[in-house]
């Protein structure tokens, strides 16, 4: 890390490079996660929705996107996608892609790198050093899932502390999280809540009837199958039998199914 760069446990007074003024339009590059138009993963949704507000108002918006995450191209109104290559793996995929998008960013003239997550933020030395306005989104405390092994856990532990040290911004998706962080770290974290989209009108009944639902019969989980969900305590509580005699319905992305 550079001199006169900040260290965790200061208070954090000063950022040690200017972030852009908010009235007039930058280039920003949002690196870290899958790519756009968002598929699966609750950063990737965050970054499809920031990204389409971000091009509405006028900014140029880069999103760095993975070639086996992005299937589709999406719309202008998803800002310019931008493909570097990276390894296949669970624990290769997110470091070796953004070490070699954070190597594009740097030939490129952008006024901030927008990074998210702790993973990709232990390479967040790499736009500090290069005197990049960088901000650091922290969606989730990544390591303390269980689905990582206490190695990548302790890699996760280095990569938000390093992101803590580098960014001149960080902000957190949920109040808990950014005091945890801003105590622990002491330094200011931001609350910045993911802004919900008004859902639209719900679709017919035959829908759901193909499923053999009625509408009201069923309790539905929607969201990742991870171990921490403890999507298992519902499938007990299903098998005890829910209230009503209503069916258990689950939406989501099994992955691999390991944690089964």
């Amino acid at each position: 890390m550079r001199p006169g760069a900040a260290r965790a446990g200061e208070n954090h007074r000063r950022t040690h490079r200017h972030l852009p003024r908010g009235d007039r339009v930058m280039r920003i590059a949002m690196i870290g996660t899958r790519g756009v138009p968002a598929r699966a993963g609750g950063a990737e949704r965050v970054v499809h929705e920031l990204t389409r507000e971000l091009t509405a108002r006028g900014h140029d918006v880069l999103v760095y996107c993975r070639k086996h995450y992005v299937t589709e191209r999406g719309g202008t109104e998803l800002g310019r996608a931008v493909f570097t290559p990276g390894l296949r793996g669970k624990h290769a995929d997110a470091i070796t892609h953004t070490a070699t998008a954070l190597l594009d960013v740097l030939r490129r003239d952008v006024d901030v790198v927008h990074l998210h997550s702790p993973g990709p933020a232990l390479l967040s030395w790499i736009p500090a050093m290069a005197h990049l306005p960088l901000v650091l989104t922290i969606h989730a405390p990544d390591w303390r899932r269980d689905k990582w092994s206490p190695a990548a856990r302790a890699i996760l532990r280095a990569g938000l502390r390093c992101g803590l040290r580098c960014a001149d911004v960080v902000t957190a998706v949920s109040r808990p999280l950014a005091e945890e962080l801003s105590e622990r770290f002491g330094r200011e974290v931001v609350c910045v809540p993911n802004a919900v989209r008004p859902a639209g009108p719900p679709r017919p009944p035959e829908a759901i009837r193909q499923w053999g639902l009625n509408g009201d019969d069923y309790v539905l989980y929607v969201g990742r199958v991870e171990p921490e969900k403890r999507l298992d305590l519902l499938l007990d509580a299903a098998r005890d039998g829910l209230e009503g005699g209503r069916k258990l319905v689950v939406a989501a992305d099994l992955g691999d199914g390991s944690c089964f």
